[in-house]
């Protein structure tokens, strides 16, 4: 076992420790959490960490690491996507949409504005999703694969001619850029 220093907080998680140059050792299948002194995590630990946190139910313990890896990793999209993505869970749209607000305003280019809109389509959130692909097309407007997003989150919202419209953008873009087998006339013959 791993000496805990005095007064260390301690968490429990059921995932390995992967604070950068230490292995903290187990019991079972699961780990002590705790910070170690002089060590300060990776994006990916404190991203593993606050998963672990947030499935515990500590909420606000997992929003703190959450706001420390952004805080840490500026440009970085991932804590900002985790962290809106838990507050979406939390039933808290408003407290998502500013947390995926900074982080677009902060982001130099529309790939931010992507992945934000990527995140909220896997959660079905298909109307917030456009306005963060309607982003990411209003800062890059020569990417292609934006405007296929763009188009899918439309197609799910039942908008065929603005989703036609789209998908024609990012083929004029990229010809290549629509899927192997899309089916363009599937899509005005069913909407």
């Amino acid at each position: 076992p791993v000496p805990m220093p005095p007064g260390s907080p301690r968490l429990r998680a059921c995932q390995p420790c992967v604070w950068p140059g230490k292995v903290l050792p187990g019991r079972g299948s699961c780990v002590t959490w705790f910070p170690v002194s002089g060590c300060r995590p990776g994006l990916p630990a404190q991203v593993a960490l606050a998963r672990v946190v947030e499935a515990q139910g500590d909420l606000a313990q997992a929003r703190s690491i959450l706001g420390s890896a952004i805080a840490g990793h500026p440009g970085e999209a991932e804590p900002g996507l985790r962290l809106a993505a838990m507050e979406l869970r939390a039933n808290q749209p408003a407290a998502a949409a500013e947390v995926l607000d900074r982080m677009i305003d902060s982001a130099r280019d529309g790939e931010a504005a992507n992945a934000a809109g990527m995140m909220l389509a896997d959660e079905n959130r298909f109307d917030e999703a456009r306005t963060r692909f309607r982003q990411a097309v209003d800062r890059e407007p020569e990417e292609a694969r934006y405007w296929f997003n763009l188009g899918q989150a439309q197609l799910a919202l039942a908008d065929p001619a603005a989703a036609s419209e789209s998908f024609s953008r990012a083929a004029s873009l990229e010809p290549d850029s629509l899927p192997v087998g899309f089916d363009w006339p599937w899509v005005d013959a069913h909407y």
